[in-house]
């Protein structure tokens, strides 16, 4: 730790490095833009540099390895590189990073990396975001517990954000998979752009308990039921959705 603190003194950039936590830079987008993916929003994602504790740690999608910090050396100005891992980093400025790392395959992987304000809790912001999901399922509940279709079956919504539908045999295999039952999980993880907020309330996911897929509609309450058109063949762009399908298919449910 001493021959640590011994480079700081000599270089103020890499002081300033391995004093702050480094975030993906998908988090400050996400925030900013208020569409969080709870799938990447992880507050154990990021880049610790162990300026306290000595050990480097990388957490992002599909990558989670831990060094002991056993020193650094200066390539160039402003880069770096972590002795005897697969860490090196280029300091853009005093808040953006790129991150350099060569994976188990020998393959480099470059990362974005910024810092975030003090006053944002990672863990609140997706408190936050869990409970707006659940409020728009509340809302549909509120509005009815039960939707039901001559064509597409009966559709209940339970606590928790959990569903039962039963009789969609005419949706199947096209739209739900076969076999998949009639439980499952809603949830409300994308996005509408601002042209098809004007024309829907949102998008609703639904997950049977039998089957892997994500099922998407977009949905709109009416005075009597519940308007769905599927998202399939839609224009994904991230987590949100900038385009219908050109040949959407739309059922209605009354309230019972």
């Amino acid at each position: 730790i001493d021959s640590i603190k011994e480079v700081e003194k000599q270089d103020l950039v890499l002081k300033s490095l391995l004093e702050k936590r480094w975030w993906p830079e998908s988090f400050k987008t996400m925030i900013n833009n208020k569409k969080i993916d709870l799938n990447l929003l992880n507050p154990i994602y990021g880049f610790v540099t162990g300026s306290v504790t000595g050990q480097i740690r990388l957490e992002l999608p599909g990558i989670s390895v831990k060094y002991p910090y056993e020193g650094v050396t200066t390539k160039s100005s402003g880069s770096y590189s972590f002795d005897k891992t697969p860490i090196s980093v280029t300091v853009r400025n005093e808040n953006f990073i790129v991150l350099q790392y060569i994976n188990e395959k020998g393959a480099p992987q470059a990362f974005n990396l910024i810092t975030l304000d003090e006053d944002i809790d990672i863990n609140k912001i997706i408190e936050k975001e869990k409970e707006r999901r659940n409020n728009l399922w509340e809302e549909l509940r509120y509005a009815s517990k039960i939707y039901s279709s001559t064509n597409y079956g009966l559709l209940q919504l339970v606590e928790n954000q959990k569903f039962v539908w039963s009789g969609y045999h005419l949706l199947t295999p096209d739209f739900i998979p076969a076999n998949a039952g009639s439980e499952g999980v809603a949830d409300f993880k994308y996005y509408l752009s601002k042209s098809l907020a004007e024309q829907y309330d949102g998008v609703i996911t639904f997950k049977f308990d039998n089957s892997s897929d994500d099922i998407n509609f977009f949905y709109k309450q009416e005075s009597n039921g519940l308007r769905l058109e599927s998202a399939k063949g839609a224009t994904f762009r991230g987590n949100t959705i900038n385009a219908r399908s050109s040949s959407p298919m739309v059922m209605f449910f009354e309230k019972n």
